[in-house]
């Protein structure tokens, strides 16, 4: 390497996890190459080098990323009674200190305000049960924060929201 070539390298690793590479070459045509395979190969950091998981922090692939598989009611669902409860099945076990009232929320959409409720967790199904019944003839959105991580440390990739209407 010239030394009137600037390069640099950063490593993004969270819990002894490697999530990212980062390279800056100079000049040097077959460092860039090897830069642009690694970023074709390897997770990016994310934009926040050193940041927080939780808060968004840390790129992975998304392949590590624990999703939402199910809900119940299901999206766009109708005629839901309204003493039901709101569930979002994972495809893994989550950590269960992230999943509360702040990052599992349900809207009552023509209220304009957010139902008032528990939440809890069990298994891989997280489940928001309101203080009172739903409105009848109501339109509701539920919603999965991003913050919501699973045991090994890793974060849905994007808040998960999903819609449903009560029976009249």
């Amino acid at each position: 390497m010239n030394a009137n070539e600037n390069s640099s390298a950063q490593i993004c690793m969270h819990n002894s996890r490697l999530y990212g590479i980062s390279l800056v070459t100079g000049s040097n045509p077959q460092k860039l190459l090897i830069a642009l395979l690694l970023t074709a190969f390897v997770a990016g950091c994310g934009g926040n080098l050193g940041g927080d998981p939780a808060g968004g922090g840390y790129g992975m692939a998304a392949s590590n990323a624990p999703s939402v598989i199910a809900t119940a009611p299901a999206d766009s669902d109708t005629n839901v009674m309204i003493n039901t409860d709101v569930t979002a099945t994972f495809n893994r076990d989550m950590d269960s200190t992230t999943i509360n009232t702040t990052t599992f929320t349900v809207l009552d959409e023509d209220a304009a305000v957010l139902v008032p409720g528990v939440v809890s967790y069990a298994g891989t199904i997280a489940t928001f049960h309101p203080n009172s019944d739903l409105t009848a003839n109501g339109n509701y959105t539920a919603k999965i924060t991003a913050a919501v991580m699973s045991l090994d440390g890793y974060a849905i990739a994007s808040d998960f929201t999903w819609r449903f209407s009560t029976q009249p």
